[in-house]
């Protein structure tokens, strides 16, 4: 292995640290193909090759030779959840891995761990302080409630703003995901039918496929951003449509995403991103008696719609993450019913197959029976007329 490969440094390490012992004492193999034994011994030397004798290892799999030098592996990483086989009796160990695979096992030796393989890992590290940002918006609202914001409809104003709509279609780029993009697009069809000048910003590949098929014009695209959720996106979007917004061209400014109330349920929703309503930073009565003392430079219109500027962009962060989630979720439980039905498709098919051979058997047996019957009558009656 030449000093100068990108990867030589990496194979150093692997091997220094017992990870992984090459294809013999000289030579690694960087170009062969990596096996599903292969993949699971490396994760359980990482993890120190734990002594797992007086565990119970469960149901062998019957393709897993007791002897191999993935055995102890394979059976560590399913007594914790790692991997789970193609059954109870085959792992397939001398598989080549595929990159859904290996997603998979990495996926669940990260939760082995205990980290956080969820998407909202992100979105709980910010949540603070826009939680603080919102706290800060009320105690301005409750030192100065008649303030007047274009963020915000005027006090005791709930009437719709007439002009230019704007929406935020948050879908996926890919589809596969049962029902999840078409719940996204309806509810979008339905602000669409409302206010059909509505101009469309559209986030992921599906939603921009599907307005440009039905000739619907989208004025922003963001692509990568689906599939990669970051804060500083979000502010990218949240840019774009203040600008416009700030400008007069967009009166009031709608999101449609995916909400995910939990691992079970995810709900499409179209929620109105601007204007607020003042109520929903309203103050408790209990703390409206309370005076705190402000001063705000240059005044306290301009410190709000600061303030608004980076709630609005942890809006759609928020937006963002819940639509990911839901992606990924909706897609691993499409994907688990499709797996189940093919498996419940092949044993309906092998249970055909096999009448079907039975009865192809059981014909030919009955056709050389019925032969050799007829040629044994047939040689009787030779015999009898000889």
């Amino acid at each position: 292995m030449a000093e100068d490969a990108w990867y030589y440094d990496a194979v150093q390490y692997v091997n220094e640290n017992g990870l992984m012992a090459g294809t013999s004492a000289n030579t690694f193999a960087p170009d062969r193909t990596t096996t599903r034994g292969m993949i699971v011994t490396i994760l359980y030397r990482l993890e120190g090759s734990p002594d797992i004798e007086n565990e119970i290892w469960g149901y062998p799999f019957k393709d897993v030779d007791a002897n191999a030098y993935y055995a102890t592996a394979v059976y560590w990483a399913r007594m914790n959840g790692i991997v789970a086989g193609y059954s109870d009796e085959l792992f397939g160990p001398d598989d080549i891995i595929t990159r859904e695979q290996m997603a998979t096992i990495l996926y669940r030796y990260a939760q082995y761990k205990g980290c956080d393989t969820t998407a909202k890992a992100d979105l709980s590290k910010t949540r603070p302080y826009f939680q603080a940002l919102r706290v800060e918006i009320k105690r301005i609202f409750r030192t100065a409630n008649g303030v007047e914001s274009r963020y915000f409809y005027p006090p005791d104003v709930t009437k719709p703003r007439e002009g230019t709509y704007g929406c935020l279609v948050i879908t996926a780029d890919k589809g596969l995901a049962g029902a999840y993009n078409q719940n996204v697009i309806k509810e979008a069809q339905r602000l669409l039918g409302r206010r059909p000048d509505t101009t469309v910003f559209v986030v992921g590949g599906y939603g921009r496929h599907f307005f440009k098929q039905h000739n619907i014009p989208v004025a922003k695209s963001f692509l990568y951003t689906a599939q990669n959720p970051t804060m500083e996106r979000a502010r990218e979007i949240c840019a774009l449509l203040l600008d416009e917004y700030d400008r007069g061209e967009l009166q009031e400014i709608f999101v449609v995403y995916t909400d995910m109330e939990n691992s079970l349920t995810s709900q499409a929703l179209s929620t109105r991103l601007l204007p607020f309503h003042r109520t929903y930073f309203s103050i408790p009565t209990k703390e409206k008696a309370v005076s705190e003392p402000f001063e705000f430079v240059p005044s306290v219109g301009a410190v709000l719609d600061g303030m608004m500027h980076s709630y609005v962009a942890g809006f759609i962060y928020s937006a963002l993450i819940d639509s990911f989630c839901s992606e990924q979720n909706a897609r691993m439980t499409a994907m688990d019913a499709a797996n189940r039905n093919a498996e419940k498709l092949l044993g309906e098919l092998s249970l055909q197959y096999n009448r079907v051979r039975q009865a192809a058997i059981t014909q030919e047996i009955t056709e050389v029976s019925a032969g050799a019957k007829a040629q044994r009558r047939k040689h009787r009656k030779e015999g009898g007329t000889a």
